[in-house]
């Protein structure tokens, strides 16, 4: 019996190896990938860079927030208590945390050299 659970246990772990590129799929409690999660947290800086900018100009600043941080959180099929235990869950692995934010900054770059190209052409045209 012994020997069928250990075949049965391999097979199952084969398969599952099988099935990945090479890269395992890491997910957090909340079910979202890292790619996910930098994705995410771009976004939320994004806003949060906005929405500081427009809370010297505006007097509804709350209002407009609320608003900003719905549409995001609905964009990326989250809400704000699986955005915020994604949080915690980082918050005690600052290495991955760190990785993340690497991840972040990279994608922050990219969209701002894509706007600079953008304006570019623009004062070309």
């Amino acid at each position: 019996m012994q020997a069928k659970l250990f075949y049965y246990f391999l097979i199952i772990s084969t398969l599952q190896l099988s099935c990945t590129d090479g890269q395992a799929d890491i997910r957090t409690p909340e079910n979202f990938t890292k790619e996910e999660i930098v994705s995410i947290l771009a976004d939320v800086h994004i806003a949060d860079a906005y929405l500081a900018k427009q809370k010297r100009k505006d007097n509804r600043f709350m209002q407009r927030s609320d608003q900003y941080y719905g549409s995001l959180f609905k964009k990326h099929h989250i809400d704000r208590e699986k955005f915020e235990a994604i949080i915690r869950f980082y918050a005690d692995k600052p290495k991955d945390l760190e990785k993340l934010y690497d991840g972040v900054l990279e994608q922050l770059r990219a969209q701002s050299d894509s706007i600079k190209i953008e304006d570019s052409r623009e004062i070309i045209d």
